[in-house]
């Protein structure tokens, strides 16, 4: 309220020629000379104005509790509408909350809003990030280092073409539970990520006016999609990029390499649109769907099937990590168009956790080993070119066996050969 109470003092108005009662507010009921009601009413029209009042930051900003940090010597409240002036810095040192948050437009200046590590920080409504200025090197930023940001959107205003408005993100978490936009196609308005911090979004990620606004940093980021149906804005590079809680999410064909893990969860589904190339793990929850595509997927990490559906339709799906990679999680089977193991040096794809089969078309071997689960099935065909076929205890196929070069380690299993038509087993190999 700040301070204006202190002029209502109803104990010193004593006399009874008249008796008021404010509109909408019953309990406030005034007795007591016109003058000294009328005081009373100002006094209240004061308070409420405070309410909602905006209070800006000085020029050189300051810890966000410190009265001295804005001007009129008044601490945000959570009803408060907040803008950064130009200039300032402005820390958040322990927990606090507004009703909106902006910066100013077209500055000459540097301004940034930082939140200390394990900090909490909520704004009900907008945060607007303007462009700090047309043509020099300043930039607006909200760094959010290792805090917690709660906002209901943020608005990457004025726009331009080069990054003069940015989001950053260390190792804190960031939800939005409605939009980030931009006005502009430019890549002006930027997120930026220095550690391994989240960013979720519930709704719309720069897809608007155009697909090409806005601009990623990811570093070692995720960015979690956690809304209903929702468009993936297609950067070309995600780190970690994770679909979840429920409905579409559509990609967008510029989008093409997660240097990090893919993962689905809720029931959020999701359809290839161009091929992939992902540097970790795809992670499919239980009551996910993914559907290939006719794409070719590159996958240097796991693949993790905890119950959600893989449509694999006429895809690949190329194992191609320097390290050992495995097809587990708690489906018992696996299914897949193709599959090709193209891994570097002597590394092995095995199976793991409950998968004990695997389904495939056609199976090709061309760098890398394979241990296969205790079955195997490829209804088309199996070719080896290099490295170790381990098998496990039941082998199908129903086409050809080429072995160019590989090796095959029949152990104690059984090779069953159940196609309809001709069957060869064939290749360079000499001996099979």
């Amino acid at each position: 309220m700040h301070g204006f109470l202190g002029l209502l003092r109803l104990s010193s108005i004593k006399s009874n020629l008249c008796q008021f009662t404010i509109p909408a507010t019953p309990f406030l009921c005034f007795r007591g000379s016109i003058d000294k009601a009328l005081l009373a009413i100002i006094a209240f029209v004061l308070v409420n104005n405070s309410v909602f009042a905006q209070v800006t930051s000085t020029t050189t900003g300051g810890p966000w509790n410190a009265p001295g940090t804005w001007v009129g010597v008044i601490v945000p409240t959570s009803t408060d509408a907040v803008l950064i002036d130009a200039g300032a810095t402005v820390t958040v040192t322990a927990n606090a909350s507004c009703a909106s948050l902006a910066f100013t437009t077209n500055k000459n200046a540097n301004s940034t809003l930082t939140l200390n590590s394990g900090v909490t920080f909520g704004v009900t409504g907008s945060v607007t990030i303007p462009r700090a200025n047309a043509s020099g090197p300043y930039i607006n930023t909200f760094a959010t280092g290792d805090g917690i940001l709660d906002a209901g959107s943020i608005d990457f205003t004025n726009a331009g073409t080069q990054v003069r408005q940015q989001l950053t993100i260390n190792n804190g978490t960031v939800t939005v539970t409605g939009n980030i936009t931009t006005t502009s196609a430019n890549p002006s308005a930027n997120i930026t990520f220095t550690g391994t911090g989240l960013l979720k979004v519930a709704g719309v990620l720069f897809t608007a006016p155009s697909n090409t606004g806005g601009s990623l940093t990811p570093g070692s980021g995720t960015v979690e999609y956690n809304g209903a149906a929702q468009t993936i804005k297609n950067f070309s590079l995600y780190n970690n990029l994770t679909l979840s809680t429920s409905g579409v999410k559509t990609l967008l064909v510029a989008t093409t390499s997660i240097t990090g893990n893919l993962l689905l969860a809720g029931t959020a589904s999701a359809t290839g649109v161009v091929g992939l190339t992902i540097g970790g793990s795809v992670t499919l929850g239980a009551g996910t769907t993914f559907t290939s595509g006719a794409f070719t997927h590159n996958v240097a990490g796991d693949w993790v099937n905890n119950g959600g559906t893989f449509t694999p339709g006429a895809g690949t799906v190329t194992f191609n990590g320097a390290g050992a990679q495995a097809i587990n999680g708690t489906a018992a089977t696996q299914t897949f168009n193709n599959v090709i193991v193209n891994k570097g040096g002597a590394t092995t794809l095995s199976s793991g956790g409950s998968t004990t089969t695997i389904n495939a078309a056609n199976f090709t071997e061309t760098l890398g080993n394979f241990t296969a689960p205790t079955t195997f099935a490829a209804t088309g065909t199996v070719t080896l070119t290099a490295g170790t076929f381990t098998a496990g205890t039941n082998t199908s196929v129903g086409g050809d066996w080429t072995n160019n070069g590989g090796t095959f380690t029949p152990g104690a299993g059984t090779v069953t050969f159940n196609g309809a038509g001709a069957q060869a087993i064939n290749g360079t190999a000499a001996t099979q």
